[in-house]
């Protein structure tokens, strides 16, 4: 999902779990979040966020990985894999264009949304693959009948 959202152009931002309503909605205000993804055991305080930050209950959807009941009034996440498939969105300005809004600790007051860009996490990638170099080439002679 994360890598969809990012895919499409959109911007991907994660909050704890654990956020009270307040907390919740201070970090929708600040990102500006248009629909929220959320597990069942957190909804209360979702829908509440959700309300405060004028989100409607349609734009809501419930993490229901486990086959939870979804409430009424709400859509389970799967609802988002019925729209089919596009190429990634090309982003015409990677250094200027964040991917994602990542929370500060908010040790000093509500925590903070750090923007981070499509070419960080581009050249975070490429480091990563010449930091750790891997082969994925496979030995054809370990799968001999």
């Amino acid at each position: 999902m994360y890598l969809g959202i990012i895919g499409s152009g959109c911007i991907f931002t994660g909050a704890n779990p654990g956020y009270t309503a307040r907390e919740l909605s201070h970090h929708v205000r600040i990102t500006g979040a248009k629909c929220i993804l959320v597990e069942p055991k957190a909804l209360p305080a979702a829908v509440q966020a959700a309300a405060e930050c004028k989100i409607p209950n349609s734009s809501v959807f419930v993490l229901n990985f486990r086959d939870e009941d979804v409430p009424g009034g709400y859509k389970s996440w799967k609802q988002l894999l019925d729209k089919g498939e596009k190429d990634w969105v090309k982003v015409e300005d990677p250094d200027d264009r964040p991917a994602a809004y990542v929370s500060t600790s908010g040790t000093s007051g509500l925590p903070k949304a750090a923007i981070i860009t499509h070419s960080y996490f581009t050249s975070q990638a490429a480091f990563q693959e010449s930091a750790t170099p891997t082969t994925n080439k496979v030995n054809a002679t370990r799968f001999t009948a």
